[in-house]
């Protein structure tokens, strides 16, 4: 009787140990697939958003290239059209687009061949007349415009004329 206990309990503790050895084995092999599972998720949620920021910057990039294009002709207009002209056309481009939270257009003096002093004090100028326009969405979504500032201690005075370049994309301006 005494072997017969024995040999129960010790089969009992065997199958414990089995029982726990087998479910330690089992988690891990778990801990691993579900890790890599993981992973491979995440890498594949990536490059599918990496997919979409490429797509959507592409569409917001067209627009900036049509815009730059019709600023080329700008010129075409005729002088004391020309800022209206610029507005309209920036104006339009928040409008269309409730994704767009600004855009703007510098301008040096005199560039646009009116009288700068004449245009003081109207939407888009600073107050030397200078053509500086920035259209942004306010917090409750209505379209403002105020001149840029700081435009003279910026970089945007800081690339050669005539050079396409990349400038910040946020400029500093007061949202009311």
């Amino acid at each position: 009787m005494k072997i017969g206990f024995r040999i129960t309990l010790l089969m009992v503790v065997m199958s414990l140990i089995s029982i726990g050895t087998l479910g330690t084995v089992l988690i891990s092999r778990a801990w691993n697939n579900t890790s890599k599972l993981s992973k491979d998720f995440t890498m594949s949620t990536g490059q599918y958003m990496v997919s979409e920021f490429q797509t959507l910057l592409n569409t917001k990039w067209q627009k900036v290239t049509t815009a730059r294009t019709a600023m080329e002709q700008v010129y075409t207009v005729p002088p004391e059209s020309r800022r209206s002209f610029i507005n309209a056309m920036l104006n339009e481009m928040m409008i269309g687009d409730n994704q767009v939270v600004a855009v703007w257009s510098v301008w040096d003096y005199g560039a646009l061949g009116d009288n700068d002093q004449a245009h003081i004090g109207t939407p888009g100028t600073d107050p030397r007349g200078r053509f500086i326009p920035s259209f942004f969405r306010t917090v409750t979504g209505t379209i403002s415009i105020e001149p840029l500032e700081d435009i003279e201690i910026s970089e945007y005075n800081l690339e050669p004329r005539g050079k396409v370049g990349r400038l910040s994309p946020i400029p500093t301006f007061t949202v009311l």
